[in-house]
């Protein structure tokens, strides 16, 4: 289990989660203390298919976009703490 728990950055849409994040990672992993930068709308997309968040919204509506973000955080942070492996930052 890894001993430090992934660095969730949590805000409202637009705030700067997603480019906070890569900075951090950026930082934190040329220090060794981060494995790497996750950004969970780039992980929804890929499971959606689609290019934007604004796509799979208006393509798919909001219940399927809030269930794939949902699948794909359990996901993410149960890996995270147990593969053993450096923690990331993740832009929820």
């Amino acid at each position: 289990m890894s001993q430090t728990p992934p660095l969730l950055l949590i805000g409202l849409r637009g705030s700067g989660k997603s480019t906070l994040g890569r900075l951090v990672a950026e930082r934190l992993v040329a220090d060794g203390l981060v494995a790497a930068f996750s950004d969970l709308d780039d992980a929804v997309l890929a499971r959606l298919g689609h290019a934007t968040v604004a796509e799979a919204w208006n393509t798919l509506g909001e219940p399927a976009f809030r269930a794939a973000e949902t699948a794909c955080l359990r996901e993410r942070v149960p890996a995270a703490l147990d593969d053993g492996t450096p923690p990331a930052v993740v832009a929820l």
